[in-house]
């Protein structure tokens, strides 16, 4: 078990259905990780990817102190306004993941 400054982080990253959870999971794991997370609704992939910067310095996340990062984004991308096609075109959804996930693991 981890003691104080050393304490590793878990950062939970998503969408409005992160929203639900994390504050349990927060709790959950407090004797053994500081669990973090954007106050932000993540909303689009495309979102996730613009504020990744922003939040990860927010939340001083980095590679040192950082033992998981929990990440859910695609409801609000999927989604079918008026049974329309998906809100993001499944190739862009696709080529923000594959950012995010890159960005992620630097």
């Amino acid at each position: 078990m981890y003691k104080g400054s050393d304490m590793k982080k878990i950062l939970l990253l998503g969408d409005s259905i992160s929203m639900g959870y994390r504050e349990y999971v927060k709790d959950s794991l407090k004797p053994y990780f500081e669990v973090v997370y954007p106050y932000e609704n993540g909303k689009f992939a495309a979102h996730v990817y613009r504020m990744l910067y922003e939040w990860c310095s927010e939340l001083n996340v980095n590679a040192d102190n950082t033992a998981l990062i929990y990440w859910n984004c695609g409801l609000w991308d999927v989604v079918r306004v008026f049974g329309d096609e998906p809100q993001t075109p499944i190739e862009v959804y696709k080529y923000y993941l594959r950012n995010i996930e890159k960005r992620l693991k630097k």
